[in-house]
């Protein structure tokens, strides 16, 4: 059991680190509702982080602050939230507050859950600089696309797309979808000590409803050891950041990829590797293994999870070059988050790309074993998805409160309340039906034998 979500870290361990990651996410979302609650001059009686019996309660005014002992979720509990709840009728009850200043309230909660995410972004702008420019390369070209019939290949170098460098995979994306619809690309492509100009126009997927070239990218990084996993196989064969990786099995490498897939071909025996440390050669003895939460190589077989991540180029930025960097990656989280609903939505990825509380907690633990940046890194990004999913139009979420308040305001009266009660009612049984799933999902990945089937 201690060694379910990290190896090497402590289930204590563990689990403060997941307790205090959502509960960071959970207090800036209540609070953005609490604040602008206040602001409003709505009466609050509770602040409570966690759901359940309150283990801890302090109340020095008219609002109690407490911690509960489900650590999954939080709430402020306002007067006047029901029209059956109304007390005294002195003007601070929720409900008697205009659509605006109610609205207002309830998107609050989301927008922390973004200041957050952008708070986390631009402090690690700020303390380890921004990711520096990458060559990008072809990893995967779908037969019969565009890039197929213009000739481009695995391991083409993307250099510039109508003109403007590459630095990451992502920059490809938006050069793909940013163009008009119909118009050619000018790629300029490096194959080994070719240069070559190729004109692509990309084809409009109308079931996606995005132009696609029809390739997979990826960065190409130096062979150089940037974080090694607490505990993990890298951690046990004697790895150290900045170790840089000369061959796998007496083969060269060139770059991180080369290293992932030679071990990732000895999953489960040893390989002999050699690194340059110090000026330095040594040999090094290692056993790939696998992982559910390492990815796969094109073809739909795992790479091997090493217990190392590669080093990163990160150039050093001003404060105002900080600012616009954690813009784009607040940003950038939000539209993952969209296209990976998407996909799930159109089942293009089954349920073992689903986690629930389980494998978030495993998720968090694996990534707190590279390092606290790195975690950081993820609450900005898990934070980002529970304010978007909070502003999903459904009952119980803000986002089904938020509809509640447009039908006031086109019918010029408030919900049925007999309505609201049977619609958040429904809305609780299936947000915790989903939740019995989610936990299931996980366990079915972690036991042997499945239990869901499939």
């Amino acid at each position: 059991m201690a060694d379910l979500f990290a190896p090497g870290l402590s289930f204590v361990e563990d689990a403060l680190v997941f307790i205090l990651s959502l509960g960071l996410m959970i207090f800036f979302h209540e609070l953005g509702h609490f604040a602008v609650a206040k602001w409003c001059d709505v009466r609050v009686r509770t602040f409570s982080i966690g759901m359940g019996r309150k283990i801890l309660r302090y109340q020095p005014g008219e609002t109690e602050y407490a911690i509960s002992a489900i650590p999954f979720g939080g709430y402020v509990k306002m007067s006047g939230e029901t029209p059956e709840d109304l007390r005294g009728g002195d003007g601070r009850d929720f409900a008697s507050k205009g659509l605006a200043a109610r609205a207002a309230i309830v998107l609050a909660g989301p927008a922390m859950n973004v200041v957050l995410a952008f708070v986390i972004h631009y402090g690690l702008c700020l303390a380890l600089g921004i990711e520096g420019p990458r060559p990008v390369g072809i990893q995967m070209v779908q037969p019969g696309s565009a890039a197929f019939d213009a000739g481009l290949q695995v391991g083409d170098r993307i250099a510039r797309i109508d003109g403007v460098e590459m630095g990451s995979p992502l920059d490809v994306v938006e050069a793909v979808r940013g163009g008009p619809r119909g118009a050619a690309l000018a790629l300029e492509i490096a194959r080994e000590d070719q240069h070559l100009s190729l004109r692509v126009t990309p084809r409009f997927d109308d079931s996606l409803g995005v132009p696609l070239l029809g390739v997979r990218t990826q960065a190409i990084l130096e062979p150089v050891v940037g974080s090694v996993k607490r505990g993990g196989t890298g951690e046990e064969a004697g790895f150290r950041e900045g170790d840089r990786v000369l061959t796998v099995a007496d083969d060269p490498v060139e770059c991180w990829r080369d290293v992932q897939v030679a071990l990732s071909d000895a999953i489960d025996r040893e390989i002999e590797v050699a690194v340059l440390r110090a000026g330095e050669r040594h040999p090094l003895t290692l056993m790939p293994t696998t992982n559910p939460l390492a990815p796969e190589r094109p073809d739909g077989t795992p790479l091997a999870d090493v217990g190392m991540v590669p080093q990163e180029l990160r150039i050093q930025v001003s404060w105002i070059g900080a600012l616009d960097a954690a813009l784009v990656a607040t940003w950038h989280d939000s539209v993952y988050l969209l296209e990976s609903l998407r996909q799930i939505l159109t089942f293009q990825v089954g349920r073992e790309s689903v986690a629930g509380p389980v494998g978030i907690a495993t998720v968090i633990a694996e990534t707190y074993a590279y390092g606290f940046d790195r975690l950081l890194r993820l609450v900005a990004l898990i934070s980002v998805n529970l304010a978007v999913i909070n502003l999903f139009p459904f009952p119980v979420l803000d986002g089904g409160q938020l509809v509640f308040f447009t039908i006031e305001a086109v019918t010029r009266r408030p919900l049925n309340e007999r309505v609201m009660i049977i619609a958040n009612q429904i809305g609780v049984v299936v947000l915790l039906l989903l939740f019995v799933f989610l936990t299931l999902n996980d366990i079915d990945r972690i036991l042997p034998f499945s239990i869901l089937g499939g």
